[in-house]
This record gives C-alpha cells, structure tokens and sequence, in this order.
C-alpha cells in the first residue's frame, strides 16, 4: 500500500519496487530528430508510447461546442438554479487518462470540447451567479483539464480566465498528466511556479494562487509523471532554484495519488470487487449540477452498487425538463467526517447528522421525485444506504479520529442523540419504500428490474437493521465509547456474512445488556459467536472484541 505524498522522489520509489524502466522525456525529445534512423525510431516509438497521443483521440480534432449557445437554451430561472448549484464545468467529453480504475469507465479519447471564445463568454455573463463566487466549483468531472485544446488555447488559458473572476478562490485540480498533454501540463506548472516564488520575494505586490493537484498514478502513467516532475526539477534547477525551494511550492499545491495495486477502489470497472454489504461510502463528494460539452447534469452522492458503480447517481437536465429537478448543492463535508477541529460541533448545530434525500433548489426539505418509479425508488434507496452507512462510519470513529475525539463531552453526546432521532424520523419512510419497492408490479418477464429493486431493498433493509442498533444502544444510555464500538463492529458485515446478521445482532445485544441479565460468561459466549459469525476464526478475535472487554487480550 503506498501513501499520498508530494515528494516526486517517491515516484522513483515506487516505479523501482515495481521494476519498471526509467523514461528521460528531454532525452527521447533529443534523439527523436538524430540523424542515426535505429536511434530516432526508437525513440520516436517511446515518445509514441509514454508521452504521445494519436491525432484522432486529442481535443483539437474533437467536436467544438459552443458553451453559450448550448446553456442559453435553457429558460432564465433554470438557468440561475443550475448557476446557483454548480459544481462543475467539464472542458472536454472523453479523456486520454487512460486509468483503468476510472469511476466512469473507459474513455476512448476525447469526443468534444467547449471552444475557448464561448468559455470566455460564458464567464463574463454568467460569474455573478455561480455557486459560492467560484468557490470549489471544478474544472473537471469525469474528464482531465490538460486535455483540453483549442486552437491556440489550452487549459492554463482557461484557468488565467477563471483567475480574472475569481482571482482569490480556491482552484482544486485532478489529472493524470494525460498522454498529449505533457507539454501544456509543463507550461502550466511552470508559470504558477514562477508566480509563488515571486510571491515570497515581493509579498506585498504578488499573491500566491490558492490551487491544488492531484496527480493520480497508476502503473500505465508512472514513468510518465516521473520524467515530467524530473524534468520540471531539471528546469528550475537550472534557474538557481534550490531544493528547499522546489520543495516548498510542491508540497504547498501538489499531491501524488497513488492508484497503484491495494490503493485502486474496487468502484467503476473494478466494481464486481466491491462488497455492497460492507461499504456503502462513496468517493462522490457533491450534489448539484456538472455542465458538459455533450449534456448538462444533475448529480449526487449514492451508495455504489452494480447498478451504479461510481456511487454518483446522474441523470441528464433538458430545457424541457421541470425546474424542481435541479438539486439543492449540499457537499459531504456538511453530513460527513471529523475534519476539522469545530466540525462536528458546526454539524451538531446545524443537525447535520444523516445525508437527506436530494432535495430541490432552494430547499432542504423538498425532495426530488423522479419521473420513472423505478429509477426514482432507485434513486432514494440508493441515498438512503448511503446515508446511514455514513452515520454509521461515522460513529465507528467517534473515539479514533483526533477532532471527533477532542470534541467536548456534550458535543458528542449531543451528536449521538441527534443519530438516534435522525434514524427514528426517517425509518417509516424507509420502510414504506422498502415495502413500495418489493411489491412493486413489473412486466411479465421483467426480471431484471425485479431482481435490481430487490436487491436495493435487501441492501437498505440491512444498513436500516444496523442503524437500528445503534440507535437502540444510545436510546439505552449506553457509553459513548461502547457505542462507537458497536458501529466498529457491525462494519464487519459484508456479503458472505449479510444472512447472520439477525443472530449477530442478537448475540451483540447480550454482549451490550446493561440490565445484568447475563452473566460474564454468557456474553463472553455471545460475543465469541458475534466475532465467529462475522468470519473471525475463535482464537483470532477482532479488535472490536477485544476492545469492549468481554474477551481478554491474549
């Protein structure tokens, strides 16, 4: 497992445990013009083969969309509500990332673009109204800035664009470093290099640009974006900079991801991995509106399934289409995590405790129904696994991450009550679509659709039974660490497990019995048949365990 970092030595790190050869992007430039024809061919083969794309598949033969014209079809109070829950625009449809663990799956090049010149105009009407002045909206979704081309125009021209309205908000961008965008990505680090060295030698007259990288690394660009970030170092170097320096500028706006072997999410291509039952979280981070060359997109955060295996539930917004169905923007920042040092007391007061439905623009309240019942009991059953595998990671962490744990006592208590009455509020609704979903009439024939609305119905009947639990626990007054414990365990559960849980619940509830109802060791017995049905072979017993008490470390 290799960890995130912003050392590009580590790529060398990793791309030597791997025993893969060392690519010199200046040198391959060099001898692809020699005038020996054994060495400029193969040089001009590697280049081919790490650094170089096909015409066919770049931005600048792709078909030009005029972004203007394209959201101008839309009536004017679509228009603001989809301005006012932006949270992205997508230069290109298609990219050449060419990464295997894509969320959204495999890309055959890019297909279409947005022209510069109708991005520019896009801006200049519309920058008063965009979500949060700019703030965290993307420049990508399931595509990558750098391969955006257009003419003369690449994607550094569209972030000095975006600078001219939003100069001083937060620009966070992903890429692979693409093959065919070398050179631009190059370009483009290098300036915001020379303008953050600068900022430190005059601060009075150049501010540093609040941006951020990442560059995700798989196995099919790593020898790729180490030449770059070499040759990048080389350059500055050469300029007098020292490492110090290099340094302190990659680690204030770049990250290396690494999306290696253990480190790839088993979501996307990869979902027949993925163990529904476990993990119903989701890398999704947003609800809201993504604007594209090829449509406009309403999209939210769902638990990741076969059926939706990016854990983002889309669906495509038209002039035609009403304009209730453009959701609320909410970010999983809002319902999610312990990042901050005040963030859970920020969530408690604002009872952000369980992710809501996706609501309308405008309200938190109002939710969006779907024209199809089927998509739209998919639709919400999907959220609502989600949610409550969200609440319940959450708990399982309430005593091991730093700010959840240093929270004050009656902020945490205060939490766990709003868990309780979250679950209580939503559950008949849950169960109502629970029912609506099984007994839900198909065509004869129809099986699949059966066979999906079941198996969400299955999946949220399960992530219901757990919340119950934990619920019941804090109703009870049981302790605060307990509970979290109780949440650790029950994330144990996966498929091959799933048809235990009604005796595993049993067996916890007497582990858990505050009434001294049992003795020691019927619930020392209880939790050894919990650890056992959840796959724990006896004399290994899960840390969970061995942390409520029962069972003695050995």
């Amino acid at each position: 497992m290799a960890f995130e970092t912003t050392w590009p030595e580590t790529l060398t790190t990793w791309r030597e445990s791997r025993k893969m050869s060392e690519v010199n992007y200046s040198q391959l430039k060099a001898q692809s013009g020699a005038s020996d024809k054994s060495i400029r061919n193969e040089a001009q083969r590697k280049l081919l083969q790490y650094f170089d794309l096909a015409p066919e598949k770049s931005s600048e033969t792709a078909k030009t969309i005029d972004m203007v014209e394209m959201f101008d079809r839309f009536p004017v109070e679509m228009k603001m509500k989809m301005l006012n829950n932006l949270v992205g625009i997508q230069l290109t449809e298609g990219c050449n990332g060419q990464c295997a663990f894509c969320l959204f799956g495999s890309k055959k090049g890019v297909e279409s673009k947005f022209s510069f010149s109708s991005i520019q105009e896009f801006l200049k009407q519309n920058y008063g109204q965009i979500r949060g002045e700019g703030s965290s909206v993307s420049q990508y979704w399931d595509s990558d800035p750098f391969d955006y081309q257009d003419g003369e125009h690449n994607y550094l021209d569209v972030y000095h664009e975006w600078r001219k309205y939003f100069p001083s908000q937060f620009v966070g961008i992903s890429t692979t470093i693409p093959k065919g965008s070398v050179e631009q990505f190059i370009e483009f680090t290098d300036r915001l290099f020379n303008k953050h060295v600068n900022s430190k030698n005059y601060p009075n007259e150049i501010k540093d640009d609040d941006f951020n990288v990442r560059i995700s690394v798989g196995r099919h660009n790593l020898q790729r974006v180490e030449a770059v970030f070499k040759e990048l170092k080389e350059r500055w170097k050469a300029k007098g900079y020292t490492e110090d320096a290099i340094q302190a500028y990659l680690t204030a706006h770049y990250k290396f991801s690494p999306r290696l072997e253990d480190d790839i999410l088993p979501l996307g291509s990869q979902i027949e991995k993925h163990d529904d039952f476990e993990d119903s979280t989701t890398p999704a981070c947003e609800d809201g509106v993504i604007i594209t060359p090829a449509r406009i997109e309403c999209v939210s955060m769902t638990a990741p399934t076969i059926y939706v295996p990016s854990g983002q539930y889309s669906y495509e917004i038209t002039p035609d289409s009403p304009s209730f169905q453009i959701p609320h923007f909410i970010s999983n920042s809002y319902y999610q995590g312990f990042r901050y040092k005040e963030h859970l007391t920020q969530r408690v007061a604002y009872d952000q405790v369980l992710f809501p439905l996706v609501t309308r623009r405008g309200s938190n309240s109002e939710e969006i129904n779907l024209p199809d019942p089927v998509d739209d009991m998919v639709f919400k059953m999907g959220r609502y696994c989600f949610s409550l595998a969200s609440m319940i990671s959450d708990i399982s962490e309430l005593d091991s991450k730093i700010y959840a744990k240093n929270s004050p006592e009656e902020v945490r208590k205060k939490y766990l009550q709003l868990c309780t009455l979250a679950v209580s509020k939503e559950k008949s609704k849950i169960l109502s679509l629970i029912t609506k979903a099984t007994n839900h009439f198909t065509r004869e024939g129809d099986q699949a659709t059966k066979d999906k609305l079941n198996y969400y119905a299955r999946l949220l009947k399960v992530n219901l039974a757990k919340a119950e639990y934990i619920s019941n626990l804090i109703s009870e007054g049981a302790d605060q660490s307990m509970v979290a414990i109780a949440a650790l365990a029950l994330s144990d559960v996966n498929k091959n497990n799933v048809d235990s849980l009604p005796e595993v619940l049993k067996n916890l509830a007497v582990a858990h019995d505050r009434s001294n109802r049992y003795t020691k060791d019927e619930k020392i017995t209880a939790i050894k048949s919990a650890s056992e049905l959840l796959g724990h072979s006896g004399d290994q017993s899960p840390k969970w365990a061995k942390i409520i008490g029962v069972v003695e470390n050995s």
